[in-house]
């Protein structure tokens, strides 16, 4: 069985390939599925292949209650659904699990002067 970490090797390598990403930007979609990955073995007792809808609503909310901010979450969401997105299409998994997970709305800011 594939390791959470060899599935984050191969995804950071495909986004690399494919978009040539920033090495800040690679290190950024890592970290947010290495906390993910972290959270869902101990709280669910599962791996990232293994994780579904109500596991990233439950995450999500987790963050929110430790004082996550709009534009974090919006980029873990981005992060995540990427991820899955990428399993998906190397057929490692069969469902997406962020279908149907909208992002937080982000607040509008002000224009700069």
């Amino acid at each position: 069985m594939i390791t959470n970490d060899a599935l984050l090797d191969e995804f950071g390598d495909a986004l690399w390939l494919e978009d040539g990403l920033s090495r800040n930007t690679l290190e950024s979609y890592r970290r947010d599925l290495r906390l993910f990955s972290a959270w869902l073995a101990a709280d669910r007792g599962k791996t990232l292949l293994q994780a579904q809808r109500m596991d990233l609503l439950n995450y999500l909310a987790y963050k929110f209650q430790r004082k996550a901010r709009p534009r974090s979450a919006a980029r873990l969401l981005s992060s995540l659904k990427r991820f899955y997105r990428y399993l998906l299409r190397e057929n490692r998994i069969r469902v997406d699990p962020t279908l149907q997970v909208d992002s937080p709305k982000l607040p509008r800011s002000l224009p700069k002067i």
